[in-house]
């Protein structure tokens, strides 16, 4: 998105994509047995806030549509500051896009994603060492016992 802010519609998909892979980590869903709890995540962070603004936007503007600050439009009428002149300088729309959405919300966000990364890496780490740790004390018999199958 920082590298070509001319392709609209192209950011705006990269942006709805991005929050829409984001949201699908902390929610639920039959049939995903796991999802990211942010009390976890954020536990001593300022990433939180940030976190729950992503999380507002995914469902108030991307997924479910609604009452997001974003799905609101502005249209702002520039008129030139010389009263005498009395022109119309331009007409100019906001609301967000992936142009509107500046640096400093690029760089929280990818900050956000960072620390959660690095969650699902310890908790992947943590998981791993419990499952060999289980496997060597108990053998692979343990492991068949607890396996879950696929419905065949």
């Amino acid at each position: 998105m920082q590298g070509n802010t001319d392709d609209i519609i192209g950011n705006k998909a990269l942006l709805f994509g991005a929050l829409s892979l984001y949201g699908k980590c902390f929610t639920q869903a039959k049939g995903r047995g796991v999802n990211l709890d942010p009390k976890k995540v954020f536990q001593d962070s300022t990433g939180k806030e940030s976190h729950y603004r992503l999380m507002e936007m995914r469902h108030e503007f991307v997924a479910h549509g609604g009452n997001a600050r974003e799905e609101k439009l502005k249209l702002l009428l520039l008129l030139d500051p010389d009263k005498n002149t009395k022109s119309m300088r331009d007409i100019v729309g906001r609301g967000l896009s992936a142009h509107g959405f500046d640096s400093q919300a690029q760089k929280e966000c990818l900050e956000t994603v960072d620390e959660v990364l690095s969650y699902v890496e310890q908790s992947l780490d943590e998981a791993s060492a419990y499952l060999s740790k289980n496997l060597s004390d108990k053998g692979v018999d343990w492991a068949y016992d607890h396996a879950i199958w696929p419905d065949t």
